[in-house]
């Protein structure tokens, strides 16, 4: 008899996947998840449309950084509550961390706040970096972007990738929505979309041109010219190929919304597509 367990996968260009993956919008989501289960190396999850496997043990860091955050981008830089009440947790059963900061968990606030008023960031992170678990340090993490405004080069990547992605993803909206405009007649709507989404002075020769246009599809809207259909449609036509030019593509396809190429991008219209 086959396998049963198999019946729950599927194969795909990164291995073996189990239907019932998860998937995060972003990589704060993700973060919140992981910090409140426990999840099984191995395991494939997607963030932000990407594939992340789930390491054995948990990525160490650099000397000279915390996590991909440079130690020397945290001089000067003074720990909120937060930080320093992150040490003052992990002092509890942990007499190294004690001994080498010379106080004790069971001592009163007074001379915790003393000692731990004393520690920079830079020392606050390499302290968290040595003695905290993964829940510790992915809040730290948190606290560093939050703020602090430090990132690591990945994340500033990755943020810069969805915001590209997010970018292109309102310009193929912005041109299927002007062209539906222009599809319908709408004369002033699509000339308000126009000057709004690329503007007719940025356009020079073309703008001037694209007004004209939208002028003459305005007037035989409202009954105030007539425009036979050979005409109407080079107007369509014409007005479409500008949209084209300074909008690129719509995320129209086979006469429907593509818009499953989009599911996990936000975009101005600040939901996400689904």
């Amino acid at each position: 008899m086959e396998n049963l367990i198999k019946l729950s996968e599927i194969t795909t260009r990164y291995g073996t996947r189990n239907v019932n993956e998860l998937e995060f919008k972003t990589p704060e989501e993700f973060a919140d998840y992981k910090k409140k289960h426990k999840m099984r190396p191995g395991t494939v999850v997607k963030v932000a449309g990407k594939d992340k496997v789930i390491d054995d043990k948990p990525k160490k860091s650099k000397a000279n950084d915390f996590n991909g955050v440079d130690y020397g981008k945290m001089k000067g830089k003074e720990p909120g509550a937060f930080d320093r009440n992150a040490v003052s947790n992990l002092l509890s059963d942990n007499p190294e961390l004690e001994k080498e900061l010379g106080v004790k968990s069971s001592d009163d606030y007074e001379k915790q706040r003393d000692v731990l008023g004393k520690l920079d960031l830079e020392k606050i992170s390499k302290i968290i970096d040595k003695y905290g678990d993964d829940d510790d340090k992915e809040s730290h993490i948190d606290r560093l972007k939050d703020d602090h405004g430090l990132e690591s080069d990945d994340a500033k990547k990755m943020s810069k990738d969805m915001d590209k992605a997010a970018g292109d993803a309102n310009k193929k909206m912005a041109k299927a929505e002007l062209d539906d405009a222009i599809d319908q007649g709408d004369g002033d709507g699509a000339m308000e979309l126009f000057q709004s989404e690329i503007g007719f002075k940025k356009m020079g020769k073309d703008g001037k041109e694209a007004k004209k246009l939208l002028d003459r599809m305005a007037d035989y809207d409202y009954g105030l010219i007539n425009l036979n259909d050979k005409e109407l449609d080079g107007i369509q036509d014409r007005l479409k190929e500008l949209s084209k030019k300074y909008l690129g593509e719509s995320v129209k396809y086979s006469g429907k919304y593509d818009i499953q190429s989009l599911s996990r991008i936000t975009t101005r219209y600040n939901k996400w597509l689904n």
